[in-house]
């Protein structure tokens, strides 16, 4: 249990506590709980789980065995002390624009991955990450809009050009990219030729241990997803793509690198983000 949290001495209102940072992820809630009982038993003092955002089962369950935690952003709850949820915006909000579309993000890490030059064609957007003819345009005007590219109009067929490298164009968008995970559910028989995600692909390519379980990746169109049985707590997790993942990894078994490091970048575990910086820093720009 040491190893598998991070363990952070704290003040809160004004006691001394404990603060709890469990390096896995995706654990059933009565993992959770042991996790807290055996803390608090051993240190002797308050112990605050800090976990990630989870239904509200999973906190029913943390509440009727009075576990003292807290989901960034969402909730804290300390027995007899504390009770905070926060609300989402309500629906009529609009928040700025400021992410991509999918089709936008796609089209530019395809050309991060397998661009040539300094321009991808528009063909070229349509027969490589397979992007809709009718959307092709609309995905051009969004990139020179965010000052990305440029349309350049004296081909034939149109195409996009960038100014500046590839590595420096990633570090410009990388603000407006979002992780392509729509949704999660853990299963026991992951469908066959699934592509391998999460830390399981990560810790293929770098010295991280793996987690205890698989994680696979799969478009969110993919009739597969029916044939998997989903379970609440235990099994691999299927990642629910945006996008099909062999749009960019085409026939590798992982995920490609630049969709891997959008969904564990604001992972917790320093570890994982210090192999995906060098992960970035291997690739051939």
């Amino acid at each position: 249990m040491a190893s598998s949290n991070e363990w952070l001495t704290a003040n809160l209102l004004g006691r001394p506590c404990v603060l709890a940072l469990p390096k896995r992820r995706h654990e059933a809630p009565d993992s959770v709980v042991i996790t807290w009982k055996t803390a608090h038993r051993v240190f002797g003092r308050r112990t605050l789980l800090v976990l990630e955002a989870a239904d509200e089962e999973f906190c029913r369950v943390l509440e009727r065995a009075g576990v003292a935690y807290a989901m960034p952003g969402k909730r804290i709850m300390i027995p007899d002390e504390v009770h905070v949820v926060t609300g989402d915006a309500p629906r009529a909000v609009r928040l700025p624009k400021e992410r991509l579309t999918v089709n936008a993000q796609l089209a530019l890490q395809w050309y991060l991955l397998k661009g040539k030059d300094n321009r991808v064609s528009f063909r070229e957007l349509a027969e490589g990450p397979k992007l809709p003819k009718n959307r092709i345009t609309d995905v051009a005007k969004e990139l020179e809009i965010a000052r990305l590219a440029v349309i350049d109009k004296a081909w034939k067929a149109h195409a996009l050009e960038f100014s500046i490298g590839k590595r420096e164009l990633w570090e410009k968008a990388l603000p407006m990219m979002a992780s392509p995970v729509q949704s999660r559910f853990r299963t026991k028989s992951p469908a066959r030729g699934l592509a391998r995600a999460g830390i399981l692909a990560l810790s293929d390519q770098t010295m991280l241990a793996p987690d205890n379980f698989d994680t696979y990746a799969i478009g969110r169109g993919d009739p597969r997803i029916g044939e998997m049985p989903p379970l609440r707590y235990e099994g691999d997790v299927v990642e629910v793509w945006k996008y099909d993942p062999a749009r960019l990894a085409g026939e590798s078994t992982c995920v490609d690198n630049l969709s891997l490091y959008l969904t564990l970048k604001d992972d917790p575990d320093e570890r994982v983000r210090g192999e995906l910086r060098t992960l970035l820093e291997g690739m051939e720009w």
